[in-house]
């Protein structure tokens, strides 16, 4: 027996679907016994809409509720804050399949940019800082690179996690994913498999595990880092758990609930546990 997450969702054959959600991402590393965490909380609402041409709109507008980083970091918490205003309205063209092809409000987004960065530019001086804003100028100016932004999992990647297509009991759904800055700034490849679990007529239950993949871009640079913060121990970088779920609603195909819990080590030096939390805002 087979069933669907609606290879064309039935959400878009309505006007308009509107869902809101709280986005959580909980991170705690170990280095060396000591231990830093990290946790960004965000309200999204996301309306859905289409035309004839099913050509699909997607309107985010999100609030960064809390943003606790690590003690490393605590300095660019305010900074962070300010960032995450830019992107506080985002409008995306999406495919039927749920992919995040175009920022349609790309050009305000930029303009908000330019003036925050005027702005910031007075109150930070310096070389790092103008360093800082150069990297943030290239991410933002840049479609391709902003949009890769929005589709990682801290973003509004949870929203369409699980790709719109046929979910059979006895088949899994297998692609690699890539987590962004799952090692300091580096970016990790999972092989990710989806299977179906569960489906009623009102809800779709997918569970998600994933493994390590043999083709890593940044193997030696991560090795280099791991040794550097682990006391120059040999060790071999572990993918000890990916695990999680994700439902959806079975009439409309929106995501209901997801949650995802990454754990990976490298010798007795180096633990990290990631966790991605999305809900739906019922308040």
């Amino acid at each position: 027996m087979s069933e669907l997450r609606q290879e064309v969702l039935l959400i878009y054959s309505q006007p308009l679907v509107e869902q809101s959600y709280i986005l959580t991402v909980d991170s705690e590393t170990e280095i060396n016994e000591r231990k830093e965490t990290q946790k960004i909380e965000r309200c999204m609402t996301v309306k859905i809409s289409y035309n004839e041409s099913l050509k699909f709109k997607a309107e985010i507008t999100s609030v960064l509720n809390k943003l606790q980083l690590g003690s490393l970091y605590k300095k660019q918490e305010v900074l962070s804050e300010k960032m995450a205003a830019l992107t506080e309205s985002v409008d995306l063209r999406i495919n039927k399949k749920g992919e995040l092809l175009k920022i349609l409000n790309h050009q305000v987004i930029i303009e908000k940019w330019r003036q925050l960065k005027r702005d910031l530019e007075k109150e930070y001086k310096g070389e790092n800082a103008a360093e800082y804003f150069k990297a943030i100028d290239r991410r933002i100016t840049k479609h391709d690179s902003l949009l890769q932004n929005f589709k990682e999992l801290k973003s509004f990647g949870l929203i369409w996690f699980a790709p719109c297509t046929n979910y059979h009991r006895d088949t899994d759904y297998t692609t690699i994913r890539v987590i962004e800055n799952l090692v300091y700034i580096f970016p990790i490849a999972i092989h990710e498999t989806l299977t179906l679990s569960f489906f009623d007529k009102q809800e779709i239950k997918i569970n998600i595990s994933g493994s390590l993949s043999k083709e890593q871009k940044y193997e030696n640079r991560i090795k280099d880092y791991l040794q550097e913060q682990s006391n120059k121990e040999e060790a071999i970088f572990n993918l000890d758990s990916y695990t999680g779920y994700c439902t959806y609603n079975r009439k409309t195909g929106v995501i209901n609930e997801l949650e995802l819990e990454i754990k990976s080590s490298y010798g007795s030096g180096y633990k990290k546990t990631q966790r991605y939390r999305l809900i739906k805002n019922l308040g």
